[in-house]
């Protein structure tokens, strides 16, 4: 500490953690297209992915978990303001760069396909269970 090391990352690791939301922020749309939307958080080391109307975030994560990923399932209690009444997914982006970042959103998409394909097979309709 006396060496200012601390200090210093503390200074670096707003910057640090800015490049890394920017990636998924980048990458997204043009892997993932309109299948998940996402948004800019002030804080933190998570986005909010909003899915599709109709997709079950819980199936969604479970599938991932499946392939070795994890994300978290929105819980349905979070505000109507926050989701616009759709399910959502929460995207950890700290630990990766943005090759991991790529590679993980490619699986998130197949996986939001595959889950779309299942539900359009059982004849649900979007936004009800």
């Amino acid at each position: 500490m006396a060496g200012g090391y601390f200090a210093r990352h503390v200074r670096r690791t707003p910057y640090c953690y800015h490049q890394r939301q920017r990636d998924p922020l980048e990458l997204v749309p043009d892997i993932l297209g309109d299948l998940v939307v996402v948004r800019p958080a002030p804080a933190g080391m998570r986005l909010v992915g909003l899915l599709p109307h109709g997709i079950d975030s819980r199936a969604v994560g479970w599938a991932m978990a499946e392939r070795g990923l994890a994300v978290t399932p929105l819980s349905p209690s979070a505000p109507a303001s926050m989701t616009d009444g759709r399910e959502g997914l929460l995207l950890g982006y700290g630990n990766f760069d943005r090759e991991t970042t790529a590679a993980a959103l490619r699986v998130l998409a197949e996986v939001i396909r595959e889950v779309q394909a299942s539900a359009a097979r059982a004849g649900r309709v979007p936004g009800m269970r």
